[in-house]
């Protein structure tokens, strides 16, 4: 009977020295993937060169790359992707390999010649990569000193500024994309700013774009950190 215990035991040693070891294997080549992504991007911009010419690198690479998005003191410095459904990019990376690490993707209903918030997904990992550094605007004084987002949407370049953070179940979700008038999207824009963690001075402008961000968070079962942001 010890014998079986040591063996079982064992075991599962074995297995999850394994475990951790294709999980630091996968990190190490999620990040060497969007390093070499982030060289073609950044390489072209440093360089001066025209936008169609990251753009075009980077789509031979993947066809539905979309755009870039920075947050000045995170880690969060990513190619932006947009597949056909929300599913595909959570178990891929941008090259189309199965990755638990997926990718940051744009909603698949957004409709950018419409719509007049953009809504990015990315996994909250936690060696640090894709949206984890969200967290970051749970701490009020980073809330109040670190608002401005770097978007790049196919070549067009924008910052943009939180004004809400805040935690919500996944089934019930408050994004919405496009808006019938300015008064439906300025009570969209109370409703969300009234929910945040931490008060804002930021107000509502109609002539100005929305960008939200959605991740996971582990509070409790199946819950997401969302954090808004609007153009400036």
């Amino acid at each position: 009977m010890k014998k079986l215990i040591i063996l079982i035991c064992l075991i599962v040693f074995v297995f999850s020295i394994y475990q951790i070891s294709k999980y630091v294997i996968e990190t190490v080549k999620t990040n060497n993937i969007y390093e070499g992504i982030a060289d073609i991007y950044y390489g072209s911009i440093n360089n001066g060169a025209e936008v169609e010419d990251y753009i075009e690198g980077i789509r031979e690479i993947n066809p539905q790359f979309r755009g870039w998005i920075a947050i000045p003191d995170t880690k969060i410095d990513y190619p932006i992707v947009k597949g056909q459904d929300n599913e595909y990019y959570l178990t891929h990376d941008i090259e189309g390999n199965e990755n638990k690490h997926g990718a940051i993707f744009m909603d698949y209903r957004n409709d950018l010649t419409r719509d007049r918030n953009i809504c990015l997904h990315g996994h909250h990992m936690k060696d640090g990569t894709m949206f984890r550094d969200l967290v970051k605007f749970k701490e009020k004084d980073f809330f109040h000193n670190n608002k401005s987002i770097l978007l790049d949407i196919d070549g067009k370049r924008q910052e943009y500024h939180v004004f809400s953070v805040y935690i919500s179940q996944a089934n019930s979700l408050d994004i919405k994309l496009s808006f019938d008038d300015a008064e439906e999207y300025r009570d969209y824009f109370n409703r969300i700013k009234s929910k945040s963690l931490f008060s804002s001075e930021i107000d509502f402008s109609e002539d100005r774009s929305m960008l939200t961000l959605s991740t996971c968070t582990y509070e409790y079962d199946d819950g997401r950190l969302v954090v808004h942001a609007l153009s400036y």
